[in-house]
């Protein structure tokens, strides 16, 4: 009888246990690292809004009440979100950050769990792995889709080659708690349940063909019918256990809509690889050419067995979508490992392999550091957030219905709710309307419908420079701003119910203003026009006192008044934020046009 299986050796040994310590240190610097990765996720708050009202309520509510819309909420990830938010109120966002390290570090070591038979070279697939995860590894529930694949397949993998029969049956049965938690952590960890129904079909298959197809379908991965079919019974019916019941498992299938709409259910291509991260094109390559070419680790055969060969078709079908790159990686990773140690074979315990891998773990977290670095440090990143706007609104107490720029909502419900609701957010539960908002967000038209359908009072739009969102509002004479900042933009309905607040807010100036448009208007501005550019530069400074582009549109209104020491303390402001500052020669120049008197003028 041929018992030919693929699985991976256990190792041991003092060279074993040293690369084990290694790869341990390197895994918990890098997690280190990940611990003070800000909040920059634009999801991230309403799920802490979603576990701040179930704590509160005691209730996992029907209906969605962030949203004036009230739609229905067919499915809810409240076991994340309460934890979330447990550890956002005991300590902080801080804590929010480590919980996410420790999750992202869990996932790591699992990778390095799996690939470990597979000698030194285990340390480099996971550290290439791990750097080529690492745009995903934040603070939000869909870190969890990584944790419960990789620990999904682990105990698969643990199940496989146990030789004692209660072990090996107390390994699959851990699967039924994991899915049963992880069905109310998030959406995609239905492919849990995929993955153990596709080790229950191979044992099926390997039990029917009683090792005719040697490597194939081994009989090593055979028998025990009854038993893994109760136990992977038990874990799928555990998935179903959540709000949605058994239509759970056909969740992954509906991000199809959200292609185009949602940044990170677009499709892979080629480019994206190239362009925004070549380290996770380098891991794929990697694991491809390990697979296609290489050997099984401890047989040193290249076949495959009939499990490994589904596990590689799901993860090029799941590939297909940006956020799915991670989960693919928690895939291949450990077959990648595994093949690779055995392509290398003798050699893969060599010393220079060592040396390869110690390398690639002890750099790894100095990588992370500087793919991170410009999110490092504790909070929420005011990159992305619209702390700015959320403090205008809570100051002034604008009334009436919100529009929003639809990343915004859930950082607006962290904040605003219960005595603000928003149109829409990124949960995007009432789907026709976040399409109607996102059509409004660019054409005048269909903004004009909404605002006079939903009564629309005022609005929080991104404002970040050179982006061109909530144009229709910027350009209508019916809409004020009355706050600005790097981040975002406040709007209030001219005529409205916050007309109050529109003789406080700018005149001239609006989100989209181009600093050449407010420099051109500064130059040959009437009197009254230059006091109004000048009241908004002062406005932009006082609103934003550390942005750069506020202090250039105080300057354009110093040179509107011709106001030497204005001109001069916004210049030095700007140099002062952002050192080298292109504008600062032109803005010079202007002033000298300005202030030079036309050949041939009186004194």
């Amino acid at each position: 009888m041929d018992r030919t299986t693929t699985h991976p050796p256990s190792g041991g040994g003092p060279r074993d246990h040293r690369d084990t310590l290694v790869a341990g240190l390197a895994i918990g610097a890098t997690a280190v690292v990940l611990a003070f990765r800000k909040l920059t996720d634009f999801d991230l708050p309403w799920h802490l809004a979603f576990g701040r009202l179930v704590a509160t309520t005691h209730a996992i509510p029907r209906y969605d009440d962030f949203t004036y819309s009230h739609p229905l909420i067919g499915y809810t990830e409240w076991v994340a979100d309460i934890v979330l938010y447990g550890a956002m109120r005991l300590t902080g966002p801080f804590g929010v950050q480590a919980l996410a390290a420790l999750v992202s570090g869990t996932v790591v070591a699992l990778l390095y769990a799996r690939a470990r038979g597979a000698g030194a070279v285990a340390g480099f697939v996971t550290a290439t792995g791990a750097l080529a995860m690492t745009t995903w590894l934040f603070a939000r529930p869909a870190v969890t889709m990584f944790l419960v694949v990789g620990l999904d397949l682990w105990l698969v993998d643990l199940h496989r080659r146990t030789a004692d029969t209660h072990r090996r049956r107390a390994l699959l049965a851990a699967t039924v708690p994991v899915q049963l938690v992880a069905c109310n952590l998030h959406q995609g960890n239905a492919v849990g349940a995929y993955l153990l129904l596709t080790y229950l079909g191979y044992r099926v298959m390997c039990t029917l063909t009683r090792g005719r197809l040697g490597s194939l379908l081994p009989t090593a991965d055979s028998g025990e019918l009854p038993w893994t079919s109760a136990l992977v019974g038990a874990a799928v019916l555990a998935t179903c256990l959540n709000r949605a019941g058994p239509s759970y498992l056909l969740r992954p299938f509906h991000v199809q809509s959200l292609e185009g709409l949602v940044t990170e259910w677009d499709r892979l291509s080629l480019r994206f690889l190239i362009d925004h991260e070549p380290a996770a094109g380098l891991f794929l390559v990697i694991s491809a050419v390990a697979i296609l070419a290489g050997r099984d680790a401890e047989t040193g055969r290249w076949s495959l067995s009939l499990f490994d060969v589904a596990v590689v078709v799901l993860s090029v079908a799941i590939l297909r979508y940006l956020r799915m790159i991670p989960a693919t990686i928690v895939l291949l990773a450990p077959m990648a490992a595994r093949r690779l140690g055995g392509l290398l074979g003798a050699s893969r315990d060599a010393r220079a392999t060592h040396v390869i891998s110690w390398i690639a773990l002890f750099a790894l977290a100095p990588l992370v550091g500087v793919r991170v670095r410009d999110e490092l440090g504790v909070g929420w990143d005011a990159r992305h957030m619209p702390e700015g706007a959320a403090h205008y609104i809570e100051t002034c107490s604008p009334t009436g219905r919100m529009f929003n720029f639809s990343p915004f909502g859930g950082y607006l419900e962290w904040r605003l709710y219960p005595s603000q609701r928003v149109l829409v957010d990124g949960r995007l539960l009432d789907f026709p309307l976040n399409l109607r908002a996102g059509v409004a967000d660019s054409d005048p038209v269909a903004f004009a419908a909404l605002a006079s359908e939903l009564d629309l009072q005022f609005a929080v739009c991104r404002a970040t420079e050179w982006e061109r969102f909530c144009s229709p509002i910027a350009r209508s004479r019916d809409w004020a701003m009355v706050y600005w900042d790097d981040v975002s933009a406040v709007y209030a309905r001219r005529g409205g119910v916050n007309d109050r607040l529109v003789p406080g807010g700018y005149r001239v100036l609006r989100h989209l203003t181009a600093p050449e448009v407010a420099l051109g208007q500064a130059m040959h501005a009437t009197p009254g026009a230059a006091r109004d550019l000048a009241h908004d530069g002062d406005l932009a400074m006082a609103q934003a006192p550390t942005s750069p582009r506020a202090a250039l549109y105080g300057a354009c209104g110093a040179i509107a008044m011709r106001d030497r020491a204005a001109f001069e303390r916004d210049v030095a402001r700007l140099s002062e934020l952002a050192p080298e500052h292109p504008a600062c020669a032109v803005l010079q120049a202007a002033w000298r046009e300005a202030t030079t008197p036309a050949p041939g003028a009186g004194p």
